[in-house]
């Protein structure tokens, strides 16, 4: 296979714009100020500008898997499963679909490009250490065994993380985002960090929306008490998806004010991911069903009350807000080369274990097929030249963003509202 094609040269900050445009505008300066501090905070906030350069690289020939669709060195982290364990594992499935291998990995190599030239550390080079993840993935499908890591099993950087969790309470969690209020009911804290208060307009049409949403879950899961709505407001998280319609609920749970829960709501909509494959979808229903089948299809236990909704008629995706979630800190791990490397394979062999989990599913190829995938190398050369590519074009988009959000670009700056307590650079 011939070398991958130079990626064709757009505006980043014009396709930036364009795509953030039809978003919240009080949570873009939010958005930008992250997204320029750095390639690799970037790189995870334009999933949709990676998707559209891919689409002049040449790839490898690869099955077709299930994938998260976004997969990068952040896209893994903690949770509580259904079952009540605390597991390790990929956590964004916002763009989940059936994909070519290749272009799911590339992603994650790109990552690891980008994240270790960002840092240079010494000891560890940015190609070799893609090519060493990469490995480590092939040799887990060729395996042929779906595993998992639980507090238990985890060892090194991943066990001290899950350990660490272990003393976090739900009170505490409760506590960073609500009060208890009259009459003993917990409210949501008007914290611009993490929560936006709803308009008037919001109130009308969502928290009636939620409350039937609730009421049908809680009669469907034979528990209609826990799912009285407290209290409705927006949630600020993430990078990509920040700006996107987002809330968060206190429920009564198992009794006010203490036994209150968190429900996370997050919006769905088409991946992003079809900008560069175009891969013919099966039939999963809406946005927020095509995540939940993934999600629970590749990850060993889904999060607790994963479930899709339908709000206004627009779908989302609902679960539990936890105590027990958290990611590696890769910056601190970069200084530790030694501890790094092995935590990249790790990730690796967690994507792999998360692919041949769903394998067979819905189109995507069989756990022999996979196998045999794993058990090559003639891709992996290939997949590794096109991170590189991909790595290069990120940081270029990167700097000409950097640039632009720092002189107050008016294509970025037109529509953006402040959010209380945040100033915008200018």
């Amino acid at each position: 296979m011939s070398k991958p094609q130079r990626i064709a040269q757009t505006d980043a900050v014009e396709r930036i714009a364009s795509f953030n445009a039809q978003w919240d505008r009080r949570l873009l300066p939010l958005k930008f100020e992250a997204m320029a501090h750095d390639a690799a905070t970037f790189l995870r906030a334009t999933a949709h500008l990676f998707f559209d350069r891919l689409r002049h690289v040449e790839l490898p020939p690869s099955p077709l898997i299930f994938g998260c669709g976004d997969l990068h060195l952040e896209n893994f982290g903690s949770y509580h499963g259904d079952n009540r364990l605390t597991y390790f594992d990929q956590n964004d499935f916002d763009e989940a679909a059936l994909m070519p291998a290749s272009v799911e990995m590339v992603r994650l190599l790109t990552s690891i490009i980008v994240t270790i030239r960002l840092h240079e550390p010494d000891g560890l080079h940015a190609r070799r250490s893609a090519k060493a993840a990469l490995d480590a993935y092939a040799g887990a499908l060729a395996q042929g065994k779906p595993s998992w890591i639980e507090r238990e099993l985890a060892r090194g950087p991943i066990g001290a993380l899950l350990s660490g969790l272990s003393g976090r309470t739900h009170i505490e969690l409760l506590d960073i985002f609500s009060r208890v209020g009259r009459r003993g009911r917990r409210r949501l804290l008007r914290d611009w960090r993490r929560t936006l208060p709803l308009s008037k307009e919001e109130e009308h049409r969502f928290i009636p929306a939620v409350k039937a949403a609730f009421d049908a879950i809680g009669r469907q899961r034979g528990e209609p008490g826990f799912w009285k709505l407290r209290h409705l407001a927006g949630r600020i998280a993430g990078k990509g998806s920040l700006g996107r319609p987002r809330f968060v609920a206190v429920v009564k749970g198992h009794a006010d004010p203490d036994g209150n829960v968190l429900i996370d709501i997050k919006s769905s909509w088409d991946s992003v991911v079809l900008r560069a494959t175009g891969t013919p979808q099966p039939q999963l229903g809406d946005a927020a069903e095509r995540v939940v089948f993934t999600q629970q299809a590749m990850q060993v236990s889904p999060p607790a009350l994963l479930h899709p909704i339908l709000l206004e008629g627009q779908p989302f995706v609902l679960r539990e807000l936890q105590p027990r979630e958290d990611r590696l800190d890769i910056e601190a791990l970069i200084g530790r080369p030694k501890r790094l490397l092995p935590v990249l394979e790790t990730l690796a062999r967690i994507a792999a274990w998360d692919q041949l989990r769903s394998a067979g599913r819905k189109g995507s190829v069989s756990v022999d097929e996979l196998m045999d995938y794993g058990a090559t190398d003639s891709w992996r050369r290939d997949l590794v030249d096109a991170a590189s590519a991909c790595a290069e074009e990120v940081e270029r988009d990167y700097a000409s963003f950097e640039t632009a959000w720092r002189k107050r670009d008016p294509s970025l700056t037109a529509q953006l509202v402040s959010v209380p307590g945040h100033k915008v650079p200018g």
